[in-house]
């Protein structure tokens, strides 16, 4: 059977999105392993900081089961060559074009120092659910199809640059 390798820099929407993902690779002839590094509501600033910082913040998923155990981005990216790593903006900046940089070039550059060959991939999140009523939501007036729009946006023009 195929293996491929997937490391996703993220926050919940990574846990979700890797949740089954591994079990129904197994029926395709594919397996994925998907390794999660998870902060919950982790932004793409907080991913430069723990960098900067460097603590061992992450609680570290193998598919889709938390290891109880917590490690650093570094640890994460040494532990084999990944085929792809997945970058992920927290939801609530999911479709703000601004808050994605400069700290997507930042975890670019870092995770290339360790993965020079794995293929990087934006991981888009999707919107909230109507009737959601954080004030989070607010920049998007409340609507799930503005959101919508402006994640397409957002992502579309991230992976452009």
């Amino acid at each position: 059977m195929k293996k491929i390798s997937v490391l996703m820099i993220g926050n919940s929407f990574s846990v979700d999105a890797a949740r089954y993902t591994h079990q129904l690779s197994l029926n395709s002839g594919v397996e994925i392993e998907l390794g999660v590094l998870y902060v919950g509501g982790c932004s793409l600033e907080m991913h430069v900081n723990f960098i900067k910082e460097g603590p061992a913040p992450y609680e570290w998923f193998i598919n889709g089961e938390s290891t109880g155990r917590y490690i650093s981005l570094k640890d994460a990216l040494l532990l084999k060559k990944w085929d792809y790593i997945t970058l992920q903006q927290v939801s609530v900046y999911s479709g703000l074009i601004d808050t994605f940089y400069p700290y997507i070039n930042q975890l670019i550059d870092y995770v290339r120092e360790y993965q020079k060959d794995s293929t990087l991939v934006l991981h888009k999140t999707w919107p909230y659910e109507t009737g959601f009523d954080n004030t989070n939501f607010e920049h998007y007036q409340y609507d799930r199809k503005v959101m919508y729009e402006c994640i397409n946006k957002a992502y579309a023009s991230v992976a452009k640059d």
